[in-house]
């Protein structure tokens, strides 16, 4: 997980050098720049995880490399998601089972978004992508402290997306999507073994 957290900000940072260079070279022949764009939606899990996690927000940071001759573009994205917890995940303990909160969802991924329909000003996209996906924990008394012996539960994940974007006279474009992904999280000595989540992420980005 920290690995692909710290290639997707080398991407991010080779970004900001390519569009310094393109600045510093006016003359040079025109080329597709990646693209930063920053989102807000609503995390809504279902499944086993949908038991313990309610509607949460999460924030996305993206950075996107278009191919418009071949209607296509690839996409590093970090999500941060807020659980909103209603219910405590429960480990066992010697003596009792533990109460457990989930603090930060973190979600790194790569997509492959193809264009299905384009217009002058907006198009339909269609998207595939994986990554990883991690539930930071903290216990919630002392004896939880002592039985809990890590930090995180950690998942590969899947992800298909929907995506109307609108591009405004200024060149900004509005992204209005939906994301379905699949996590498989399992909790090590947890009563609930089994988190896996179908999660739908209705959200709006924009790119400046």
């Amino acid at each position: 997980m920290k690995n692909l957290v710290i290639i997707i900000i080398l991407i991010i940072s080779n970004h900001s050098l390519v569009k310094a260079q393109t600045n510093q070279n006016p003359n040079s022949l025109p080329i597709e720049t990646p693209f930063l764009k920053v989102g807000v939606g609503a995390y809504i899990p279902s499944s086993e995880l949908g038991q313990f996690i309610d509607v949460s927000p999460s924030f996305e940071l993206s950075l996107q490399f278009p191919n418009s001759r071949k209607h296509r573009s690839i996409e590093a994205s970090l999500q941060l998601v807020v659980p909103q917890q209603n219910n405590y995940f429960l480990l066992q303990g010697e003596q009792r089972n533990e109460e457990i909160e989930a603090t930060t969802i973190l979600n790194a991924s790569l997509r492959l978004n193809k264009t299905l329909l384009s217009y002058p000003s907006s198009a339909l996209d269609l998207g595939f992508g994986m990554g990883m996906a991690s539930i930071f924990l903290d216990p919630v008394t002392n004896s939880a402290a002592q039985e809990l012996d890590y930090s995180s539960i950690n998942s590969f994940l899947a992800l298909s997306s929907l995506s109307y974007n609108f591009e405004f006279k200024d060149s900004s474009v509005l992204f209005i999507s939906i994301d379905l992904q699949y996590t498989p999280f399992k909790m090590e000595r947890g009563i609930t073994k089994n988190l896996t989540s179908w999660t739908l992420i209705p959200k709006v980005a924009y790119r400046f």
